[in-house]
């Protein structure tokens, strides 16, 4: 069985679109380049956002949980206040994202390349962070793996 498409399969680009609160579970949108579209609110639960680029997009408070963004790339996002456990970020580039006061425990961002990232009051508990590239990454205040236990 083939995800859902959204009758998208032929786009390249999607730019200056209003997707905020669209409930896209279980789509297929990998490959596609977004630039200056609000998400708010989308609902991107198992949705493949594989190998997408993500440009000056606003995503904040999407619930995402078990979404694969695997070699997406992400420029001047938001993702504040996000619910996105278990999501798969493995080999994505990040420059100039903001995840503040995000959920995005046992996500996997393994082979990630993270620069001027903000992680600050994020739950990054049980994270994956094997191989991950961190360049000025700002996390004061994350819940990590160690506050488990306190």
């Amino acid at each position: 069985m083939t995800a859902p498409t959204c009758g998208l399969a032929e786009v390249k680009t999607i730019a200056d679109m209003d997707l905020s609160r669209i409930p896209f579970r279980f789509s297929d949108f990998s490959g596609i380049t977004f630039k200056r579209c609000d998400f708010q609110y989308a609902e991107l639960r198992f949705a493949k956002l594989d190998g997408c680029t993500f440009e000056d997009c606003y995503m904040a408070d999407i619930r995402g949980e078990f979404a694969s963004f695997k070699g997406a790339t992400f420029t001047r996002c938001d993702f504040d206040d996000s619910h996105l456990p278990f999501a798969d970020f493995t080999g994505t580039k990040m420059q100039d994202v903001r995840f503040g006061n995000a959920e995005v425990y046992r996500t996997d961002f393994t082979g990630a390349e993270l620069k001027n990232v903000n992680l600050r009051e994020v739950n990054i508990k049980g994270c994956i962070l094997d191989g991950v590239n961190l360049e000025a990454v700002e996390y004061d205040h994350s819940q990590r793996e160690e506050e488990q236990t306190e």
